[in-house]
């Protein structure tokens, strides 16, 4: 079963413009494995991002394979904080 990681962003956040590159660089290390990765501005994709009740960003949000919140972590986080967020 796999795993989504959305992560709730927007082009104005400058800690969501930091968080990108962390956030792909654990995507291309974790690609094997059982995740999907997504990105979602939450304001192009504002339907997706008031589905999980995002209120601030950036949000990273796990999911199941049927989209049933599993846990959530809000604000900037380091590549070590990340990791262990999505792997534990």
């Amino acid at each position: 079963m796999k795993k989504k990681i959305i992560k709730f962003s927007s082009t104005w956040c400058t800690p969501c413009k930091t968080l990108t590159p962390i956030f792909n660089e654990i995507k291309n290390e974790l690609k094997d494995e059982d995740y999907i990765f997504i990105e979602s501005d939450v304001e192009e994709e504002d339907e997706l991002a008031s589905k999980y009740s995002i209120r601030n960003v950036p949000t990273i949000v796990m999911t199941d394979e049927d989209g049933v919140e599993l846990k959530r972590t809000i604000g900037m986080k380091s590549k070590a904080d990340l990791t262990k967020f999505i792997i534990s």
